[in-house]
């Protein structure tokens, strides 16, 4: 009976974690995104949105700023829009329209237009219809299925959409605090049969990763415009910080394994690259080509693992 007890608890408190409503960010949150169009690799993009610290008044109403940017450096003028919440319900009103960037967007959001970008009081059964939420190839559709998913250490609820005739739409669930999976602004409903797809990545609070898609390599993948926002564990030790001449990495962990060195600069280009013999406990590069200025250093070894810091060359 006790083990029965125990079990019944277990269950309980795992349930009962998911009832308590995590409501939207409002500030020091990144979402990554990848967007594939179709028709090679080459098309494909990746977009991340941002809420920093700053609100705005639209229309007497108060919102947070909302940021796009491709290189997660979000300046003021990268406000694509702005968010609020009011009962459990996640308004969105758009400043760009975003369509000139090639975003998943299959029915843009008009500019200077508050729309309901999610809501959270939804219930199984549930109809949305067009003419309030963003659908995409269809009229309406029905809240499927409710459940959890663990975002860090943390049950949060995710809902699940399908057809009126009963079909699911299995990778578009919204996820309560976090957004959509397929990503932050997309619409709901039936993927094209174009290969289109799109992805949510990672969802960062507070410098820290609560949700990775584990089909991707890191927060940023093969991004070489992003800027590591994360204070993730490191394998690499990368000094002096700045740096005017020599720089010397080192790796924490010993291994055999030989490394490609690539060090970007804050726009995305390539300025500097070396491949690294194995079996050496560090490696001294010459920096005093670089201009002062922030720099990614990116180290890749032979086995495909990534680790990046940010550099100041003065």
């Amino acid at each position: 009976m006790k083990k029965y007890f125990l079990i019944i608890s277990i269950l309980f408190g795992f349930t009962s974690k998911a009832q308590i409503y995590h409501p939207f960010p409002t500030k020091n949150t990144v979402w990554t995104e990848l967007f594939y169009p179709g028709g090679g690799d080459f098309n494909r993009l990746y977009h991340n949105y941002a809420l920093k610290d700053k609100d705005t008044i639209i229309h007497g109403k108060q919102y947070q700023k909302f940021y796009h940017s491709f290189d997660t450096i979000f300046t003021e003028n990268k406000v694509c829009g702005a968010l609020r919440e009011e009962n459990k319900r996640i308004y969105y009103y758009s400043i760009d329209s975003l369509i000139n960037l090639r975003t998943p967007l299959s029915t843009p959001i008009p500019v200077d237009t508050e729309i309901i970008l999610y809501d959270f009081n939804l219930q199984v059964g549930d109809t949305i219809t067009a003419d309030q939420y963003r659908l995409r190839h269809a009229d309406a559709l029905v809240v499927a299925k409710i459940d959890s998913i663990l975002i860090s250490t943390e049950l949060r609820k995710r809902y699940t959409f399908g057809s009126l005739d009963g079909y699911l739409i299995k990778t578009e669930q919204w996820v309560e605090g976090v957004g959509c999976l397929r990503g932050l602004l997309s619409d709901v409903g039936f993927v094209p049969t174009n290969d289109w797809n799109s992805w949510l990545i990672c969802f960062i609070q507070d410098e820290e990763a609560l949700y990775h898609d584990n089909g991707f390599v890191g927060c940023y993948h093969t991004n070489p415009n992003a800027v590591q926002l994360l204070k993730n564990e490191t394998r690499i030790k990368v000094y002096p910080n700045p740096v005017s001449g020599e720089l010397i990495i080192q790796p924490i962990s010993n291994n055999t394994e030989g490394y490609s060195l690539e060090i970007y600069s804050v726009k995305g280009e390539l300025v500097k690259t070396e491949c690294l013999e194995p079996g050496r406990n560090l490696y001294r590069i010459d920096a005093s080509s670089l201009r002062n200025g922030i720099y990614i250093l990116r180290l890749i070894s032979d086995s495909g693992k990534i680790d990046e810091e940010t550099i100041i060359k003065e």
